[in-house]
């Protein structure tokens, strides 16, 4: 499925709610944001409580959001927590695989990120 943007707020999330329920008979989903021009925080945190069981929310150049409503409650007045109330608490990941396409697989409309997010999730 393609996710190309994140406002208005109210549609984007009703449009994956409408199809939310399909990701239960899924082996596997790709959410494909490579064209996604961003938009409301809150939709992607609506998009994490179907994907993840725990507190982290994978975002761009693999940085890892921290997920943590006690730290950005606590943020409000404790200054060791302010990052997590400013929505900046985070760490960074290295991929767990990294794809590398090149201007000849673009020029012949070969999309490899996405042909090998596939046969990753066939194996």
């Amino acid at each position: 499925m393609s996710f190309n943007r994140f406002d208005p707020e109210e549609e984007a999330i009703h449009a994956f709610d409408r199809i939310a329920h399909e990701l239960t008979k899924a082996k596997g989903v790709i959410i494909d944001l490579r064209n996604n021009g961003g938009g409301s925080t809150t939709v992607g945190w609506q998009l994490q409580k179907y994907l993840t069981k725990g507190k982290y929310f994978l975002n761009y150049a693999w940085e890892t959001r921290i997920n943590d409503g006690a730290g950005k409650a606590n943020g409000n007045w404790l200054d060791e927590d302010k990052d997590y109330f400013l929505n900046k608490a985070c760490r960074f990941e290295e991929p767990d695989i990294e794809v590398k396409p090149t201007i000849e697989d673009y020029l012949k409309g070969k999309d490899i990120v996405l042909e090998h997010a596939i046969k990753e999730l066939n194996k």
